[in-house]
């Protein structure tokens, strides 16, 4: 995969694309943007509405890149373009239906199956968006972003703004909630 995270691989990218280079921004963009996509795709049901929402969120982060390491922390660029992506999806959702699904995210793209396996598949991920949707928004955004989006704890941490022993015990709470809704005994 092309275009998979490599920690450290982009602080130049950063600090240049800081300086106003706006080639720098959009290899970050390259970088960047299919992961931002599929993390909003997953939280909403319209995939227009998700490729938007991408859009937005890097044209917000070009807008305040001269900021991202002004509050004196060694910020995590991919952590900080999280950020940005949860809180336009919460500012999406204030403004639309709060309602949403992983049905849109069923991964199909570019292969061919035969219709068992994509029924299976789709039944699967609508387990999934079940499961999830019923925990709080917090948990939700958690298990997202550490089991489909693949970001690290302390990048989680980042993007809510607490710490990484908080984002652990809600992770914690949320799997084992998961668990009771899947009918497995927690131990």
């Amino acid at each position: 995969m092309p275009n998979e995270y490599q920690p450290g691989s982009d602080a130049d990218l950063v600090r240049q694309a800081v300086h106003g280079d706006k080639q720098a921004f959009g290899r970050l963009f390259e970088v960047y943007y299919e992961q931002i996509f599929k993390y909003l795709l997953i939280r909403m049901d319209i995939n227009a509405e998700a490729e938007d929402l991408a859009e937005t969120v890097f044209l917000k982060a070009w807008q305040f890149l001269p900021y991202f390491r002004q509050k004196g922390k060694a910020l995590n660029f991919r952590a900080w373009l999280y950020r940005i992506a949860h809180n336009a999806l919460i500012d999406h959702r204030r403004t639309q239906k709060p309602e949403s699904t992983l049905d849109a995210a069923v991964p199909h793209a570019g292969k061919m199956q035969n219709p068992v396996e994509m029924f299976e598949e789709s039944e699967t991920w609508r387990l999934i968006s079940k499961v999830i949707s019923a925990l709080d928004e917090t948990s939700q955004h958690v298990i997202i972003s550490r089991f489909l989006a693949g970001l690290s704890h302390k990048e989680i941490a980042q993007t809510l703004g607490v710490s990484d022993g908080n984002v652990r015990i809600v992770q914690y709470r949320a799997i084992r909630k998961i668990r009771e809704m899947l009918g497995e005994k927690n131990e």
